[in-house]
């Protein structure tokens, strides 16, 4: 499961998982987000189980499985390798910890720091066969892509099924627009414009309807959006096809494809958030993809000469990306 950033990961899930009535067990010292998260936000009872300076610091399997053992914990969440001490447990110490502990509990193994000490060393295998555990991991440490905000959750298909139906599909697009740099904020603007001059021009002229699952859209409108959209690309110096595609093409049909949920749904707006806008995604419905079509053009770009399995590669990451898989036991924190 693909989300934007560890802490968007972390309060996804958890919400999700605890109640205040809900009972966690924490390593410390360890990375500070999931005891905001637990403590402050949800307001979990939680415990600590101390690391030692005696132990090196270094988490003693016997101790953890001592605290576990009895089944009152919830979710037990363990960093491996330890934030902030760099002490790593093997994996078969851990899985024979959690294999050992009451069905109850389930277990959160964050992995951000493995690639520093051995990557096969992982118990993404279990987190795909057991219910009860996930594994979450990062690409800001390895890859140096802190700015790009990608994370994913290892999970069973039961598990990343269930997340997946419950959380917007369109947060990991809207993180493309960060490695996109300045061409991410030219197509916002672009498409930003597009979409005004679309309505205004739609009520204005009049004229055949764009589709039936949108009424109100008119192609008058569609044509003058694309139009004035292709204008501002220009007029920022940045019209090229990679650009000028996503603009005319995707941003209408990112349109229809919310109003083809919404029909789904029997309501009018997504949200209540911008009141008499429709929602939050009512303004962005566009930008996502047209920002899931650059991505896609922009990874083809990058690889000359791309066969049919390139171009297929490339949607498929764009897929990903944009956080619409919606199964299997892996994905891009």
């Amino acid at each position: 499961m693909v989300e934007a950033g560890s802490p968007d990961l972390i309060f996804r899930a958890f919400g999700r998982w605890l109640t205040p009535g809900s009972r966690v067990l924490l390593l410390d010292p360890g990375y500070g987000e999931y005891a905001h998260v637990t403590e402050r936000v949800i307001g979990c009872r939680v415990d600590r189980l101390r690391l030692r300076r005696e132990d090196g610091w270094l988490l003693d399997p016997a101790r953890l499985a001592a605290a576990t053992g009895g089944g009152r914990y919830d979710l037990v969440v363990v960093v491996n390798p330890n934030n902030p001490t760099g002490r790593h447990v093997p994996a078969d110490a851990l899985r024979a910890v959690i294999e050992a502990s009451p069905a109850r509990t389930r277990w959160c193994i964050d992995e951000a720091y493995l690639g520093y000490v051995d990557p096969p060393d992982s118990l993404a295998s279990l987190a795909s066969a057991d219910a009860r555990v996930v594994v979450c991991t990062s690409l800001s440490k390895m890859y140096a892509l802190s700015g790009m905000r990608a994370a994913y959750l290892v999970a069973c298909p039961e598990t990343a099924g269930e997340r997946a139906r419950r959380g917007p599909v369109w947060s990991g697009v809207l993180a493309g627009l960060v490695p996109s740099g300045a061409l991410g904020l030219v197509l916002f603007v672009a498409v930003s414009v597009a979409d005004i001059v679309a309505y205004a021009a739609g009520r204005r002229l009049g004229g055949p309807r764009l589709f039936p699952l949108s009424p109100a859209k008119r192609w008058s409108g569609t044509l003058a959006g694309a139009a004035a959209g292709l204008l501002t690309l220009a007029a920022l110096s940045c019209l090229t096809w990679q650009t000028a595609v996503p603009v005319a093409l995707g941003g209408p049909l990112g349109d229809l494809l919310e109003s083809m949920v919404k029909r789904g749904a029997r309501t009018k707006d997504t949200g209540r958030w911008l009141p008499g806008s429709g929602g939050l995604l009512d303004r962005i419905d566009s930008l996502l993809v047209a920002l899931a079509v650059l991505l896609v053009l922009q990874w083809a770009r990058d690889r000359p000469g791309p066969a049919a399995g390139d171009v297929v590669d490339a949607v498929l990451f764009a897929v990903r990306v944009g956080g619409f898989r919606k199964e299997g036991c892996a994905g891009p924190r």
